[in-house]
């Protein structure tokens, strides 16, 4: 399948947004650093698959010995993510977003997964499958209340 283009992430897991400092300047105050940091190691890790298209693998594994040591970095990342409990929308979505990936074999899914493109999975509408459609709805609120003052989500 062809990878397609994804808008900028603009979801309540991503660092970028305006409304969240990235984990590396924020490391001392967001109280999710943890969950955020492993968040970008998983993404930067599937970006780093996507730009080395590998030789052959090693004798006895699908994998070359790069992609191995990918794999075992983004592995690690979501073991941080499902093991440390979240106290901020924000890392609950890089929970939901982690969960999605595993939910669909889809290319594209996987893709905007990958890039956290809330938008993407907004415009698919009800193309998705019912349990997509509900990660979706979630990560939909968990940005809305993100995005609200305390006190008026």
């Amino acid at each position: 399948m062809a990878k397609t283009a994804h808008s900028a992430p603009s979801c309540a897991c991503n660092p970028a947004t305006p409304a969240i400092k990235t984990p590396e300047s924020n490391r001392d105050m967001h109280p999710d650093h943890t969950i955020l940091a492993a968040f970008k190691r998983f993404q930067d890790g599937h970006v780093a698959l996507e730009a080395d298209p590998g030789d052959r693998p090693e004798p006895g594994s699908v994998y070359t010995a790069t992609h191995q040591a990918i794999w075992n970095e983004i592995d690690a990342a979501e073991i941080v993510i499902e093991e440390t409990r979240a106290h901020t929308p924000q890392g609950v979505a890089c929970k939901l977003w982690l969960a999605m990936i595993h939910t669909s074999d889809d290319a594209e899914v996987e893709q905007a997964t990958i890039q956290a493109d809330l938008s993407w999975f907004e415009q698919q509408g009800d193309a998705l499958d019912w349990n997509l459609r509900l990660i979706v709805s979630a990560l939909r609120s968990l940005t809305s209340v993100a995005a609200s003052p305390v006190g008026e989500a």
